[in-house]
């Protein structure tokens, strides 16, 4: 498993806009507007807080986290807004101040609290607008209490990919996060490029976190997926090595996508260990198998998930990519359990 502590420059997002997306600065990725998130190690002391849920934080003008508050959403002393602690708690109104260098004013010039200016203007025109106050904050502080807000429930599905070149796996990971996924397998298997597990930033933390955190950010939640690489797809089912990271169990559901199974509602009505109700019982765990653009082998492949309790998931007569099909299953799958969950577990 790589462990995925999250890039700082992955975290420059912020709250308040449903599913909106701005632009940013060159070299920085777009900025989604639902939550701004904060690494455990960021955190200060808060007076007067000790042994509570309240925490703070102060993030330099410098940090993009807090020019987009200032620059973008336009939020000023006294405003709220959406906060998280990643792997950790939310609360939807926590506090903003500025804080100001000795000697100044002390109060923005020119712009007023969530007077948003037009979307017409470029990121060069609001960064130019920003600069010509007569003095600028030196860095945004944070004040809120963790675990104020509800989240949304951990997610209780698992993605077996086979992943597409490495370009096209770096937009998808984050849509992965978005959705919601608790583990994200990556193994290799006849269709996938060998080199593509074989990537230096498959195994750096910062650049899979900065990846991931993007996805969290539009979704406003804050747990990090976990990832793991499998090179070797028949030793990984196999030997075990599956049934250790994951286990199959009474509650676990297994499905692999292909062109022959079933589809998610006709299994999720069929009565079965996985499914079946019991008093005050989580939901069932699914864990999802999604091929390369060709789809999984077929005997091969096929039999090996079979043997490793899996069955068959359908998404339709169509052919879909890798990306299309990981994002349809997962987001199928999440409905299922979500149904499971209000049924009382069936």
């Amino acid at each position: 498993a790589v462990s995925v502590p999250p890039c700082r420059a992955a975290l420059a997002a912020t709250a308040g806009h449903g599913h909106g997306v701005t632009r940013c600065c060159p070299g920085q990725w777009p900025l989604a507007l639902n939550r701004l998130l904060v690494e455990r190690r960021e955190l200060l002391p808060l007076a007067g807080s000790a042994g509570s849920c309240r925490r703070r934080v102060v993030l330099p003008l410098a940090d993009p986290r807090a020019a987009h508050v200032a620059r973008v959403l336009q939020l000023r002393d006294g405003d709220t807004m959406r906060v998280g602690v990643l792997n950790g708690g939310a609360d939807d109104e926590g506090e903003v101040r500025w804080l100001w260098p000795s000697g100044s004013a002390g109060r923005w010039a020119r712009s007023e609290s969530r007077q948003l200016r037009p979307e017409r203007l470029t990121t060069q025109e609001l960064q130019q607008a920003l600069e010509s106050e007569e003095s600028l904050p030196e860095a945004l502080e944070l004040s809120f209490e963790e675990g104020a807000s509800e989240l949304p429930p951990p997610p209780r599905v698992d993605l077996l990919l086979a992943p597409p070149p490495q370009d096209r796996l770096k937009r998808l990971l984050p849509q992965l996060a978005q959705l919601g996924v608790g583990t994200i397998i990556l193994c290799n298997a006849k269709g996938v490029d060998s080199r593509t597990l074989g990537m230096k930033w498959l195994s750096d933390p910062e650049v899979l976190g900065e990846l991931l955190v993007q996805g969290l950010v539009q979704s406003g939640d804050t747990a990090v997926p976990r990832v793991v690489l499998a090179r070797r797809l028949r030793r990984f089912l196999e030997e075990g090595e599956l049934d250790e990271l994951l286990p199959r169990g009474g509650r676990c559901l297994r499905l692999f996508v292909s062109a022959q199974g079933q589809r998610m509602f006709e299994l999720a009505s069929e009565p079965s260990a996985a499914t079946a109700a019991e008093p005050d019982s989580e939901p069932p765990r699914v864990l999802l198998a999604v091929g390369p653009d060709g789809g999984w082998q077929e005997p091969g492949e096929a039999e090996l998930f079979t043997n490793a309790g899996f069955k068959p998931l359908s998404l339709g007569p169509r052919g879909l990519s890798v990306e299309a099909a990981a994002c349809a299953a997962l987001a199928l799958a999440s409905g299922a359990s979500r149904r499971w969950a209000a049924a009382g577990g069936h």
